[in-house]
C-alpha cells in the first residue's frame, strides 16, 4: 500500500547499500535517498515521478533501470553521482528535470526514449564520459547548458522537430 516515500527519508544512510522497493509506489520526495552507500535499487512499475536531489550524491550506484510509466525526473535526482556509467530512460518519460544527471563525470551511455519532450537546463552537464547522444523525434526543447563540459562528446543527432536548443546547449 505504499505510494509515497517523503523528503529525506533515506537522507544520508550512509551504510545503506540495497533497496528494494514494493509495488505500487508511485512518488519519491525531494532527497529521499541521498545516500553515498547505495549500490543497487530495484524501482518498481508504476512510479510516476522521482523528486528534487531523489539520488544525488550516491557515489557507488553504477547502473539505474528506471520502470515503465516513470514520466518526470526531478532536478538534481541523480547529480553527482560519480561512478554511474549507464542509465535507461524509459518510454513515456516527457521530462528530464534541470541539472538531472549533471556531474556524472563516469555516464558513459544515455538512452534518450521516444516521447521525451523536455530536457532541462544542464541536464548533463559535466558529463565527461558521454560519447553519443541520439535526441529522439518528439523532443521539442534542449535547455541551457544541457550538455556542456560533455568532453568526450563525440557524435549528436538532432532530431527533426527539435524547435528550441538554449544558450551553450552544447558548449
Amino acid at each position: 500500500g505504499l505510494e509515497t516515500i517523503g523528503e529525506s527519508a533515506f537522507s544520508n544512510c550512509f551504510g545503506l547499500q540495497t533497496i528494494n522497493l514494493p509495488a505500487g509506489l508511485k512518488t519519491f520526495g525531494d532527497n529521499a535517498f541521498r545516500c553515498s552507500g547505495l549500490q543497487a535499487i530495484n524501482l518498481p512499475a508504476g512510479l510516476e515521478t522521482i523528486g528534487e536531489g531523489a539520488f544525488a550524491d550516491c557515489d557507488n550506484l553504477q547502473t539505474i533501470n528506471l520502470p515503465a510509466g516513470l514520466e518526470t525526473i526531478g532536478e538534481e535526482a541523480f547529480a553527482d553521482c560519480d561512478n554511474l556509467q549507464t542509465i535507461n530512460l524509459p518510454e513515456g518519460l516527457e521530462t528530464i528535470g534541470d541539472s538531472a544527471f549533471s556531474d556524472c563525470r563516469n555516464l558513459q551511455t544515455i538512452n534518450l526514449p521516444e516521447g521525451l519532450e523536455t530536457i532541462g537546463d544542464r541536464a548533463f552537464s559535466d558529463c565527461f564520459g558521454l560519447q553519443t547522444v541520439n535526441l529522439p523525434e518528439g523532443l521539442e526543447t534542449i535547455g541551457e547548458s544541457a550538455f556542456s563540459n560533455c568532453f568526450g562528446l563525440q557524435t549528436v543527432n538532432l532530431p527533426a522537430g527539435l524547435k528550441t536548443i538554449g544558450d551553450n546547449a552544447f558548449r
